[in-house]
């Protein structure tokens, strides 16, 4: 059986918008994220393009501080 761990890093590795919000956590330890749809739409188009479901490029046009860069470079 897996450790928890393990679970972990798999859902990190399948699941962007997972990652992404853990990654901000680690990132930014004092800061709190709060989960809004922007996030998870950002992040499941870019996981489509990753996987080549959908076209190579993305227009995000969305105010400043809405974590447009840190999604994509993550």
């Amino acid at each position: 059986m897996k450790t928890d761990r393990e679970l972990a890093d798999a859902c990190y590795r399948n699941d962007l918008g997972a990652f992404a919000y853990r990654a901000f956590k680690a990132l930014n330890p004092g800061q709190r994220l709060i989960a809004n749809w922007h996030i998870d739409a950002i992040c499941y188009q870019v996981q489509q393009m990753v996987t080549g479901e959908a076209r190579k490029r993305l227009n995000l046009n969305l105010p400043p501080r809405t974590l447009k860069s840190f999604i994509v470079s993550v």
